[in-house]
């Protein structure tokens, strides 16, 4: 569980300065930077084949499948399993 207010009061910044600074910086807000992390590790994962999509979801730090499922149909088109069906038809 990654949060920019634990970010910030680790190092001693003012949560709203560093907000700003990163959206100014990564042309992104942290959430939706972190999301893209992790879905495109979660693409990753997908196509070892391997884990199960829960596994996965877990793994690259979503606590709810289903939270997961949308967020990755969101960024990708798809959802996990209709992501990784297209994989074996390439």
């Amino acid at each position: 569980d990654l949060k920019l207010e634990d970010l910030a009061e680790e190092f001693r910044f003012n949560y709203h300065y560093l907000s700003a600074y990163f959206n100014q910086q990564m042309k992104e807000s942290f959430s939706d930077y972190l999301n893209r992390l992790r879905i495109e590790k979660a693409c990753g994962l997908l196509k070892e084949g391997t884990l199960s999509i829960a596994e996965i979801s877990e793994k690259v730090g979503y606590s709810e499948h289903s939270y997961f499922s949308r967020v990755f149909k969101k960024m990708t088109g798809k959802t996990p399993s209709m992501w990784r069906r297209s994989l074996n038809y390439e």
